[in-house]
C-alpha cells in the first residue's frame, strides 16, 4: 500500500544522504534548522532532515508537496494526532515482535494475533478521524490517504478480521489438507469453526459417505505423528500470520514517517510565525529568472530570535550572478539565504522571504572558503580544488552552485582566470552559478565580454556604514577594507590600547 502524502505516484523513499550532506550543513548553517524541526525529538529531526535532502524535480510534484504541507500546517492537531495513534501501535507491536520464535509456532500465532489485533484497533481510530476530519483537507495527498483508510479498513473488513482472530485456538485445529508426494499431506488451510444447533438434516448427513481416524489410545508412533502434523500446519498459519503483522507494520512505519516529516514542518513553521518572520511558499518559473522579496538568512534569524536584514530583488537572470563589494557588508550572509531557500524549495517547504520564485533545479551544491589545513598535507588551493573536483563529481544538469570567495588563496589574477574557466565550463552544461568574490579582475571579464551575468555588491553609504543590504551595482574594485581599519583602530584609541 502507498501512502502517497508527498509523491503522488509513490512513497518517500528511505536512502542514504546524499554525498552533499555534510557540505551543505556546514556552509548554509543548517543544524539551527534541524533542531527546531526537530523540536528535541531526535526522531522527527532524522525524518526532517531526510526531507529536505529528498528533493522533488518537477513543477507537479512541487505543487503536490506544498499542498501536503499547507494541509498540515491548517490542520495541525489533526496531523499529529494521527501521528501520536500510529506511533504508539509501533511501539506496543515492537513489544510483541520480540517475543515470534521459530521453534513455537503457537506462541508466535498468539503473539501475531496479539499485534494484529493492536494494529486493527488503530486503523479504528485512523477512520474515525478519516471520517470527522476528511472534508477539512483540500490536498490530493491527503485525500488519497482518507480515502486509503475508508476503503481498504472499512468497519465491516476490520470487524471480520478481529473476530476470525479471536477464533484461533491453537488447541483444537480444524485444517484441510491434501495428499501429496510419498504421501504426506500438504497444502494446509485452516478452517473456520462456527459452533450451530443440531438439527435433524445435520444428523441425516452423517449417513453421508464419510471417513473419520480415532487414534488408539496406546499409539504412540500414531500420536507423534499427529503431533507433528499439528505443528506443521500451526508453523504455516504462523508464517502467514507473522508475514501479514510484518506487511501491516510496513504500512504503518511508512505512514508514521511521512507524518513525521509533516511535524517537522509543522515545527519549524509555528517557530518561525512566533518570531514574526517572513514565510512564503514559493512560485516557478521557466524562464532563468529568480525574484525574491524580504529574504533572510533564517538560521541566523531563528539563533538571535528576531527580524534581521533582508533582501529584494526582482526578475533577474539567474544563470550567472556576482556579489562583490565592501567586506563584511553581508555577502556571505545573504548567499547563505539563497541557498536556504532553494534547498527549502527543493522539499516543497515554505522559505524564510514574504515572495520567492525561481526555477527549480535538480541539486544544489555549495563551496565556501575554508580555513588553512592545519595538518598540512595540501595548500589552501590544493583544498580548494579538490572540494570542487567532488562537486563536479556529483553534479547534475541543472543544478545551482554557491560559490562564496572561492580561488582567494591565490593572488586575484591567476585566481581569476581558474574561477572564469570553471564558470564557462560548468555554464555549458546549464548549470546556475552565484558567485561572491573579492576579486574585481573576476566579474570584469564577464562586463568585456557583454554577457548576461547579473552583477549584485554589498551595499556601503558615503560614510563607510554597511547596510548589509545587496543590491544591484558594477563591481567595484575594492573591498573598503579600509573602514574597517579606521573603526578598529579609533575603537583602539578611545579604549586607550
Amino acid at each position: 500500500m502507498i501512502t502517497s502524502l508527498f509523491n503522488e505516484n509513490d512513497n518517500i523513499k528511505e536512502y542514504k544522504l546524499p554525498w552533499e550532506y555534510d557540505i551543505l550543513t556546514k556552509d548554509l548553517e543548517l543544524e539551527k534548522i534541524f533542531d527546531i524541526m526537530g523540536n528535541e525529538d531526535n526522531n522527527i529531526r532524522d525524518l526532517s532532515i531526510e526531507l529536505l535532502f529528498n528533493p522533488v524535480n518537477n513543477e507537479n510534484e512541487m505543487y503536490y508537496r506544498q499542498s501536503t504541507i499547507k494541509d498540515a500546517l491548517n490542520n495541525q492537531k489533526t496531523v499529529i494526532n494521527m501521528y501520536k495513534i500510529i506511533l504508539n501501535a509501533i511501539n506496543e507491536a515492537k513489544k510483541n515482535f520480540i517475543w515470534m520464535s521459530e521453534n513455537n509456532p503457537s506462541f508466535s500465532i498468539m503473539t501475531s494475533k496479539d499485534i494484529i489485533n493492536i494494529y486493527i484497533d488503530s486503523f479504528k481510530k485512523l477512520r474515525d478521524i478519516a471520517i470527522s476530519e476528511k472534508a477539512h483537507f483540500n490536498s490530493k495527498g491527503f485525500f488519497h490517504l482518507f480515502n486509503l483508510i475508508l476503503d481498504e479498513f472499512n468497519e465491516e473488513y476490520l470487524d471480520k478480521i478481529k473476530n476470525s482472530l479471536n477464533q484461533i485456538n491453537t488447541d483444537i485445529i480444524y485444517a484441510s489438507g491434501k495428499i501429496g508426494d510419498y504421501s504426506m499431506l500438504s497444502d494446509f488451510k485452516l478452517l473456520t469453526y462456527k459452533k450451530r444447533r443440531v438439527h435433524l438434516p445435520n444428523i441425516v448427513s452423517l449417513k453421508n459417505k464419510h471417513y473419520t481416524y480415532t487414534l488408539p489410545p496406546r499409539d504412540i508412533a500414531g500420536a507423534e505423528a499427529i503431533a507433528d502434523l499439528k505443528k506443521k500446519i500451526l508453523y504455516t498459519f504462523s508464517e502467514i500470520l507473522k508475514d501479514s503483522a510484518k506487511n501491516i507494520l510496513s504500512f504503518m512505519k511508512s505512514l508514521n514517517r511521512e507524518l513525521g516529516m509533516l511535524i517537522g514542518c509543522i515545527n519549524l513553521y509555528n517557530k518561525i510565525t512566533e518570531l514574526n518572520l517572513n514565510v512564503c511558499f514559493p512560485e516557478f518559473n521557466k524562464y532563468d529568472k529568480i525574484s525574491y522579496e524580504s529574504m533572510y538568512d533564517l538560521s541566523l534569524a531563528l539563533r538571535i530570535g528576531k527580524n534581521i536584514v533582508n533582501n529584494s530583488i526582482e526578475n533577474v537572470n539567474s544563470k550567472l550572478i556576482f556579489i562583490t563589494g565592501a567586506n563584511r557588508g553581508g555577502k556571505s550572509t545573504f548567499l547563505r539565504s539563497m541557498g536556504q531557500c532553494i534547498l527549502l524549495m527543493g522539499s516543497g517547504l515554505y522559505v524564510p522571504a514574504s515572495k520567492f520564485n525561481a526555477k527549480i533545479y535538480e541539486k544544489i551544491f555549495t563551496h565556501f572558503k575554508r580555513e588553512e589545513d592545519t595538518e598540512l598535507k595540501m595548500g589552501k588551493f590544493g583544498e580548494e580544488l579538490k572540494r570542487l573536483n567532488g562537486i563536479i563529481d556529483h553534479v547534475k544538469i541543472g543544478s545551482i552552485i554557491l560559490f562564496n570567495e572561492s580561488f582567494s588563496s591565490t593572488d586575484a589574477f591567476e585566481g581569476s582566470n581558474v574561477a572564469s574557466e570553471i564558470i564557462d565550463a560548468l555554464k555549458e552544461k546549464n548549470i546556475d552559478i552565484i558567485f561572491v568574490t573579492h576579486f574585481y579582475e573576476l566579474p570584469y571579464i564577464y562586463i568585456k565580454r557583454k554577457t548576461d551575468a547579473v552583477f549584485l555588491k554589498a551595499e556601503r553609504t558615503n560614510t563607510g556604514e554597511r547596510t548589509y543590504k545587496i543590491i544591484k551595482g558594477e563591481p567595484e574594485d575594492t573591498g573598503y577594507a579600509i573602514d574597517l581599519f579606521k573603526e578598529i583602530f579609533n575603537k583602539n584609541i578611545i579604549a586607550g590600547k
